[in-house]
């Protein structure tokens, strides 16, 4: 899979920050080197750079290789990255448009993650949505242009059609899901709770989605999380993508005004932590799927 705008960014940014760090010099020092090259930046600008929010201009990157040692054919692949990450491809034009600020970096590094581990409680994940399911979301909560959303978070859901390069398929036995590069966790208030509080055919169609969905795609492991498993509590909803060694993990937290990206290596840690503790007491893959089965029958779903 391509890497997007986005993704090579990131790259750029930490492939910079790897050849600062080696270079001995600190994020001023880096910014000085663009400065007395002509250009503009600042130490804050470099922990954006390096972040990967925002693209380098040619000039500038060429005064942070030549101050960091950096020549012949690294410096070219350095270039050639800042080059392609600086395109503005409209990819945020029409239906796209509609997906909020906040919210474009994440969908746009989900489809380069070789690992998404994603805990909901209360409804069902975006990339387990039915179609039914979502357009009733979107139509209780009040939203605008409900076809465009319906029609980016399908495309968004194309993600789960194949595994990440190098992934090998994992089979029902092995339920601790520590290498099925798509995990989520369903917490089963998410199965009874109907977005706008119904139809009943809403839900059943999310069911059988559900079933299909684990049935047909080894890659993606669907994991309930009955009211009686032993969890001393349950966290607020949160996504954790992984890549390779390019672009850094982070967790994604969700929340009524934007979203939070949390890449620190303690806060890392902390809900990697919390989704091994959720993951410890939820049902295995194909337990989940006999539970699910018997909570679509209140639906009218004929198992």
């Amino acid at each position: 899979m391509s890497a997007t705008v986005t993704a090579q960014r990131k790259q750029l940014g930490n492939e910079l920050r790897r050849a600062r760090e080696a270079a001995g010099l600190n994020q001023k020092e880096a910014a000085d080197l663009v400065l007395d090259a002509g250009g503009k930046c600042s130490q804050a600008k470099m922990t954006r750079i390096e972040a990967g929010t925002v693209s380098i201009r040619q000039k500038d990157l060429a005064a942070l290789l030549t101050g960091y040692g950096i020549t012949g054919e690294r410096a070219d692949t350095l270039m050639d990255m800042a080059s392609s990450a600086g395109r503005r491809r409209g990819q945020w034009a029409g239906y796209r448009s509609v997906i909020p600020e906040y919210f474009r970096m994440y969908t746009d590094l989900e489809p380069v993650a070789t690992r998404i581990l994603a805990w909901e409680d209360g409804r069902i994940h975006a990339l387990l949505q039915s179609e039914h399911y979502m357009l009733q979301q979107f139509v209780s909560a009040g939203a605008a242009k409900v076809n465009w959303l319906v029609k980016s978070r399908m495309e968004r859901q194309r993600v789960l059609e194949k595994p990440p390069r190098n992934v090998s398929s994992v089979s029902d036995s092995e339920t601790d899901g520590a290498e099925v590069p798509y995990t989520f966790i369903v917490g089963e208030a998410a199965l009874r709770r109907m977005p706008g509080g119904g139809p009943d055919e809403v839900m059943a169609d999310q069911m059988e989605h559900l079933l299909w969905v684990s049935k047909h795609y080894e890659h993606v492991a669907v994991h309930v999380l009955p009211f009686d498993a032993e969890v001393a509590s349950t966290p607020t909803d949160f996504t954790i993508l992984r890549f390779d060694e390019k672009i850094k993990d982070f967790a994604y937290l969700a929340h009524p005004s934007g979203g939070l990206y949390l890449d620190d290596e303690d806060d890392l840690q902390y809900f990697a932590d919390a989704y091994a503790a959720l993951h410890g007491a939820v049902l295995g893959r194909a337990e989940s799927r006999e539970f699910i089965k018997h909570v679509a029958e209140k639906y009218g779903v004929q198992n």
